[in-house]
């Protein structure tokens, strides 16, 4: 069944006066929630349905969210471009499962139970598929603008009490029309674009800087987003008066300020990669706010991979989700099954052991006392979190991929054909992972699976894989 067989055939619950638990929640993201008529509470409260929790919080602060764990309400991590860390130790700690920034609404689907195949989309697209700056002067030579090294500084003192403001990256373009002009031309216009934009920019109470050639950036603390896209726009406009008869003059602006960022650090990430968008997309200004938004599939991809990486850090075999990912996805080829599902096998398999994170290294050790527990409970953890954003189907697989054939498996006991096919291939290529690294050859493998078809195996899939072998 499909997942839009699957939503069908669930009726969604109203959501209207439910009660949010938001914590380090941005304005625009409470804004895009309360369009759905609910509640929202910065208090931890018992009675709180779910809880969504920005990876813009400081990590320390992380402590106030144990009463949510220790009552099993859902807890939500809202992540930001490059949160992926913060949306891992808090998976970690107990979180149910992650949203992108931009996409924090469609959290409340957990209330609603609704769910999305969107991770798996980003996913096959994924298997299809900064600038830096060394500055030795603090004045440009050719605009007289404070250089690379003058904007750090201003930008290290302005955010050194936790304040974040606005920042731009601008670049003067096309490569193919103007470094082809004489030095003496791009000087010019250079100089001229330096004049021209420094007026606009003061105006706006913000400084000017010269970070490379062809390459300004500028601060202005107080501004707005529609004050900055408007600046954007004069700068835009005024750029093309600056070229030369026969070579136009393109320009492209990156912004960023505290929607999308927490820090300094995070600030100059943002509007470098929303300038960079800006070029790819052929458009003149694109702000971190909306690239954090455009970008919110591949955020909650790079997290679930963060997320499987880490359970691969704690695993004595290491990158084992890696090799079960490349076995399965090869299996589910061998099926026949069509590029969207053997995608959708693949993703669930690269997540399979995610649920063991909370656990952290006792899930890997059999001395430790929670190791039983993490074994039982990691598959039911693994597909809440892979639900909301990845569909039922990845979800099932997760949850039953420690079922056998035979119907004595867990969490559910489930048998032969009533296990999804993505489960029973990745419980396959999970145990020929486990026996290539305890050292087994080859006819010792071929052996050890013949004895369990029809047991622990899907007998069909056992043949497959002897034959592969």
């Amino acid at each position: 069944m499909t997942t839009t067989q699957r939503e069908a055939a669930v009726e969604p619950q109203s959501i209207i006066g439910a009660k949010i638990g938001v914590h380090w929640i941005p304005t625009p993201s409470r804004r895009r929630l309360l369009d759905h008529d609910v509640e929202l509470t910065d208090e931890v409260s018992a009675d709180c349905q779910i809880a969504l929790v920005s990876t813009r919080g400081a990590t320390a602060q992380h402590h106030i969210l144990e009463p949510y764990f220790e009552s099993g309400t859902p807890v939500v991590v809202i992540v930001h471009p490059g949160g992926e860390s913060i949306a891992t130790a808090l998976i970690a700690k107990g979180a149910t499962t992650v949203v992108a920034e931009g996409r924090e609404s469609t959290a409340l689907d957990l209330l609603r139970n609704v769910t999305s195949d969107r991770l798996v989309r980003s996913f096959q697209a994924h298997l299809e598929g900064g600038a830096g700056f060394a500055v030795i002067q603090t004045t440009d030579p050719v605009t007289q603008l404070s250089n690379r090294s003058v904007f750090e500084k201003r930008l290290s003192a302005m955010t050194s009490d936790g304040a974040v403001h606005r920042v731009g990256f601008v670049q003067l373009g096309p490569e193919s029309s103007i470094g082809v002009l004489p030095r003496a031309t791009v000087a010019g216009i250079r100089r001229r674009f330096a004049s021209t934009a420094s007026e606009f920019v003061v105006h706006h109470h913000g400084e000017l800087f010269d970070i490379e050639e062809c390459r300004f950036a500028f601060l202005v603390p107080d501004l707005g987003l529609d004050d900055t896209a408007l600046l954007a726009r004069r700068l835009v406009d005024v750029s093309a008066s600056f070229a030369s008869d026969s070579t136009p003059v393109t320009v492209w602006i990156g912004t960023a300020g505290p929607e999308s960022a927490i820090d300094g650090d995070s600030l100059v990430s943002m509007a470098s990669k929303s300038l960079d968008a800006a070029r790819k997309r052929g458009v003149s200004h694109l702000d971190g706010e909306e690239l954090a938004r455009d970008s919110s599939a591949s955020v909650e991809l790079d997290t679930a991979l963060a997320i499987a990486a880490a359970v691969d850090e704690l695993d004595p075999r290491g990158s084992h989700s890696e090799r079960v990912a490349e076995t399965a996805g090869a299996l589910a080829e061998g099926l026949g099954l069509d590029e969207l599902e053997v995608a959708r096998i693949r993703l669930a398999a690269t997540l399979h052991d995610i649920g063991k994170l909370r656990f952290g290294a006792a899930a890997f050790d059999p001395a430790d006392e929670q190791f039983e527990a993490a074994k039982m409970d990691h598959p039911n953890a693994g597909a809440a979190y892979a639900g909301l954003i990845a569909g039922d189907e990845v979800a099932d697989m997760i949850r039953s991929h420690h079922e056998r054939w035979d119907g004595t498996g867990f969490p559910n006991r489930l048998v032969e054909s009533d296990i999804p096919v993505g489960a029973r291939i990745i419980a396959v290529a999970d145990h020929l992972d486990v026996l290539v690294s305890e050292g087994k050859d080859t006819d010792e493998i071929k052996a050890a699976f013949a004895s369990e078809a029809s047991a622990m195996f899907d007998p069909n899939l056992v043949d497959l894989l002897i034959e592969e072998l």
